[in-house]
């Protein structure tokens, strides 16, 4: 579990990256294709796993704030995001840039 979470996090510091900081042409292919397999998945997800995974890790939203902006209960917002994180997740496992660490 663990592991899946370093993954994600990884690969979330490598979308964030812009293409320029990426050295060489193979990392900036892997960027790219992390980058729309990433914004595929969270289109795909579920109205309210994305507008909850959306205003938590894109806005930093508490939950108490985006239940009320969802019109769900804190603990219902926390379960869409993770119901997010987990689809997320299984995305991008095994994906190669899943494995990869950001450039220091």
């Amino acid at each position: 579990r663990g592991e899946k979470r370093r993954r994600l996090a990884y690969a979330s510091a490598a979308v964030e990256q812009r293409e320029t900081d990426l050295e060489g042409p193979e990392n900036v292919a892997l960027f790219g294709e992390a980058r729309t397999l990433l914004e595929t998945t969270i289109r795909g997800l579920p109205l309210k796993q994305r507008a909850a995974f959306t205003l938590r890790k894109m806005h930093d939203l508490d939950y108490e704030t985006i239940g009320q902006s969802l019109d769900c209960s804190a603990e219902s917002a926390r379960a869409h995001v993770f119901q997010a994180l987990r689809k997320i997740r299984r995305s991008l496992d095994g994906h190669e840039f899943a494995h990869m660490e950001p450039s220091r």
